[in-house]
């Protein structure tokens, strides 16, 4: 799926497929299966069907009247990165690293899967939890002035 499609998806929760059908993708994960004429027509009529082949590459070559049909399988998901403080985004689920492209866009694609990122994955490893009001004092260690931050709160 080109990343177009998947920012189409991730933001209007329809995935259009192959043939044009509108499929309304509900919870956070699902899969369509798809199958489709990729090559020449097939007409049916109440008992019989009708088939006019196209022309296809195969190796480099081209065939001519052939029927090529294809099934297609999607899986759309929500998923959670993890950006690894070595600065590696990774898949949530299956852990796999995912291309240095994906640090800094919107969008990447890995050898068998594109991703559509709703933020950009945030490059600081560190999360604020909580901020606490603290004093710098000065003090010793070992006979040695330090400073040290101070705080009464817990």
């Amino acid at each position: 799926v080109a990343e177009d499609i998947c920012q189409q998806i991730a933001e209007t929760g329809i995935y259009v497929d192959e043939t044009k059908q509108s499929h309304m993708l509900h919870g956070v994960a699902q899969t369509l299966f798809n199958k489709y004429v990729a090559s020449g027509t097939l007409t049916y009529s109440r008992d019989n069907v009708f088939c006019t082949g196209g022309t296809v590459m195969l190796n480099g070559m081209q065939h001519d009247d052939v029927l090529k049909l294809r099934s297609v399988r999607d899986k759309i998901q929500m998923i959670d990165v993890n950006l690894r403080s070595n600065g590696v985004v990774q898949d949530g689920n299956d852990f796999q690293e995912l291309p240095p492209s994906c640090r800094d866009s919107c969008s990447c694609q890995s050898s068998h899967k594109t991703y559509w990122f709703l933020d950009v994955p945030d490059p600081c490893p560190y999360q604020l939890v909580q901020k606490t009001p603290a004093d710098l004092i000065e003090g010793q260690v070992r006979g040695k002035p330090k400073r040290f931050l101070s705080s009464n709160v817990t």
